[in-house]
C-alpha cells in the first residue's frame, strides 16, 4: 500500500493462524505477550549491539493484536486482559549471563519473565497459556517452559511444523527428570534421612515418585514417612529394612521409639518431649496385647479387645476381672455385653489399673515400665531459667499438650531428660544413639522383644541411602 510493505512473520504466522479458533487450544485467546530483548548500550561489541533486534517486540506485538483481534499495548512491560504487550527482559545494557548465580543466565533477566507469567495466571477467566518457545535465546526456554507449569494448571507448547503441516499444540506433561534433577534430588534426599527428616525426604523425593525408573530409589523413601505416620498397611514389596519395622511381630512401641529418634537427630523438640511419654504408655498397650495373643484385636480408642468365639481368657488375667483394691474402684477388666461381640472385654489403663496389668506383665517388661516412670518423676536440677530451677520431667509432656514452651524452657527441659537418662547428652552421637541407645529405652523395648533397637533405626537410614546411591539412571 503505497511505499508501504506488510510485515509477515513466517514463523508466526501459522502459528496464531492456528489459535485463532480457539479449537485447537481448547479455548479463546484472550491476551498475547511478545518476551523480546531491547538493549541500547553496547554489551559485548559493537557489532554484537548492532544486530539489537529491538523493535522486534512492538512490532510483533502490534501484529498479533491485529491478527486475533486485541488491543495493542503502547509500551514495553504492559500487559493485561485483552491486550497484546511485550516484555523486554534485556534492556539498557544487560548481558544474557555474567558470574556466580548469573551464569548461565541473568536471573535478573528471567524475573522478568516470570513476573509477566505470574500476571497473567491471575488474570480473571484464564485457565492456561500457550507457549511458542522456537525463537528467541535457548537459555531462556526450559525455565521459561518450567515457570508456565508452575504458574498455569494447563500448558500447551507448541510442536513448529516442518513441510508446509500445520502447527500441533501439545499439553506440556511432567518430562523424564533431568540427570541433575536426579542428582541433586538424590544428595538432598540423602542429608535429610542423615539428619532424621523422613518427612522431608519424602517431600523431596516424591516429584520423581511419577518416573518408572526413579521410582525404585523413590518408593521406599515414601514407604518409610508412611511407616512413621502410621498409614503404611504392610512392608509387601518393600526392601527388607522397611518389612523388619512391619508386621505384627513388632511392638507398636518400636514405631514411637523410632519417632523420637527422628525428632531428636532433626531438633525437633516439643515433639520429642511428648512422644517419649507416649513410647511408655505405647510398651504398656504392647505388653498387655501380648497377654491375650495375636487371634484378638484391640480397639485402644474405645478400650476394647475383641476375641474370637471360644477365646479362654488366661487364668492370669482373671483376677482382673474383680474391682481394684479400694471398693469405689471398676474391675481393670470387664466382659462387654454384647450379642455380636461376646468375646469382647473393656479393659482400664488409667490410675492404679496400671499397676495391675504390671503385675501380670513379665518381671523384665514390668521393671524397665517402672524404671521408666521413677525417672521421670525425680526432681531434675537445671540451669537456664532463674538461675538454678527444678523440673520434673513427666510434667513436660501435660504442659505440652496445653500450652507450648519458650526457647529458654525448652533448652532447661532437654538437660532434664538428658540427666535422668531418657535422650542422650552427647552432642551428636552416633545414628540412633540419641533415644534408642538409651538403657532405659532400651530395656523396654527388649523385654517386648526386639533385642536391638537402634540397629533397626541404623538399617533404615543406611538402607534407604544405599539404594538411592546404586541407582543406576536410566
Amino acid at each position: 500500500e503505497g511505499r508501504l510493505l506488510p510485515l509477515v512473520p513466517a514463523k508466526l504466522q501459522p502459528i496464531v493462524d492456528s489459535l485463532k479458533s480457539g479449537r485447537d487450544v481448547g479455548g479463546r485467546v484472550v491476551a498475547a505477550i511478545v518476551l523480546s530483548t531491547h538493549r541500547t548500550s553496547p554489551w559485548q561489541g559493537e557489532r554484537a549491539f548492532a544486530n539489537e533486534p529491538i523493535a522486534a517486540g512492538r512490532l510483533l506485538a502490534c501484529w498479533i493484536a491485529e491478527a486475533l483481534g486485541l488491543q495493542c499495548a503502547e509500551q514495553a512491560g504492559v500487559i493485561g486482559r485483552g491486550m497484546a504487550g511485550w516484555v523486554d527482559f534485556l534492556d539498557d545494557g544487560m548481558a544474557l549471563d555474567g558470574c556466580g548465580r548469573d551464569w548461565p543466565m541473568n536471573r535478573k533477566a528471567f524475573q522478568r519473565i516470570d513476573n509477566a507469567l505470574k500476571e497473567a495466571a491471575g488474570w480473571e477467566g484464564v485457565g492456561g497459556v500457550c507457549l511458542s518457545l522456537g525463537g528467541g535465546l535457548p537459555p531462556m526456554k526450559a525455565p521459561t517452559l518450567a515457570a508456565a507449569e508452575f504458574r498455569f494448571p494447563r500448558v500447551l507448547e507448541v510442536i513448529i511444523p516442518q513441510y508446509g503441516q500445520p502447527p500441533a499444540w501439545n499439553v506440556v506433561r511432567r518430562p523424564p527428570p533431568l540427570l541433575t534433577d536426579s542428582f541433586r534430588t538424590r544428595m538432598l534426599v540423602r542429608e535429610a534421612l542423615l539428619r532424621g527428616d523422613f518427612v522431608g525426604a519424602e517431600a523431596l523425593s516424591r516429584p520423581l515418585l511419577e518416573d518408572p525408573e526413579e521410582s525404585a530409589w523413590v518408593k521406599p523413601v515414601v514407604a518409610t514417612a508412611q511407616y512413621f505416620a502410621g498409614t503404611l498397611g504392610s512392608g509387601k514389596g518393600l526392601p527388607e529394612y522397611i518389612r523388619d519395622l512391619c508386621g505384627t511381630r513388632q511392638p507398636e512401641a518400636l514405631r514411637v521409639a523410632l519417632r523420637v529418634e527422628a525428632a531428636l537427630a532433626c531438633g525437633r523438640l516439643q515433639e520429642a518431649f511428648v512422644l517419649t511419654f507416649t513410647y511408655a504408655d505405647t510398651a504398656l498397650m504392647d505388653g498387655i496385647r501380648g497377654l491375650f495373643g495375636s487371634e484378638c484385636r484391640f480397639y485402644p480408642l474405645m478400650k476394647q479387645v475383641r476375641c474370637p468365639r471360644g477365646f479362654c481368657l488366661p487364668e492370669n488375667l482373671r483376677g482382673l476381672l474383680q474391682g481394684g483394691g479400694h471398693r469405689q474402684h471398676p474391675p481393670t477388666l470387664a466382659q462387654v455385653n454384647s450379642v455380636r461381640y461376646p468375646g469382647s472385654y473393656y479393659f482400664n489403663i488409667e490410675g492404679p489399673h496400671i499397676e495391675r496389668w504390671r503385675e501380670v506383665f513379665s518381671p523384665e517388661l514390668a521393671a524397665a515400665l517402672n524404671r521408666f516412670d521413677e525417672s521421670g518423676l525425680k526432681e531434675c536440677r537445671v540451669q537456664g531459667l532463674d538461675g538454678t530451677s527444678f523440673l520434673i520431667p513427666r510434667f513436660v509432656r501435660n504442659v505440652l499438650a496445653h500450652n507450648t514452651l519458650s526457647p529458654r524452657e525448652l533448652g532447661a527441659a532437654q538437660e532434664a531428660f538428658q540427666t535422668i537418662g531418657y535422650w542422650s547428652s552427647e552432642r551428636s552421637p552416633a545414628i540412633g544413639g540419641y533415644f534408642l541407645g538409651q538403657p532405659l529405652i532400651r530395656d523396654i523395648l527388649n523385654a517386648l522383644g526386639v533385642p536391638a533397637p537402634a540397629d533397626l533405626y541404623r538399617s533404615l537410614v543406611s538402607g534407604l541411602i544405599i539404594d538411592l546411591e546404586k541407582y543406576a539412571v536410566n
